[in-house]
């Protein structure tokens, strides 16, 4: 294959697992704020943060523009973070890193 080839292959599924990553992060993430959404009793921790501001009872809410670039922040810093091994294994023989491997 050509370098170019190996290059975009990488990158072309790093974009893909880090979609799936966070698409899943954003599913589990999504339905343990619907669990609690009832209100999350703080137990032990509520006199600590009745000291600053907070109730015994925390709810949370999602607010969606600021995930969404959250969401698209980590997608596009993992795409970034792909370029160097990519980069990398672009340069070398695929046969002879296989073999150097066993």
């Amino acid at each position: 294959m050509k370098p170019s080839y190996i290059l975009y292959m990488i990158l072309i599924e790093s974009t893909f697992l880090m979609g799936i990553g966070v698409i899943v992060g954003t599913l589990i993430s999504l339905s343990t704020i619907e669990y609690f959404s009832s209100g999350l009793d703080l137990g032990a921790l509520a006199e600590g943060s009745t000291m600053f501001g907070a109730g015994r009872i925390m709810y949370p809410e999602i607010h969606w523009l600021q995930s969404s670039i959250i969401a698209m922040f980590v997608w596009i810093m993992g795409i970034i973070a792909s370029l160097y091994p990519a980069w990398r294994a672009s340069r070398e023989v695929p046969v002879e890193t296989i073999n150097k491997a066993y």
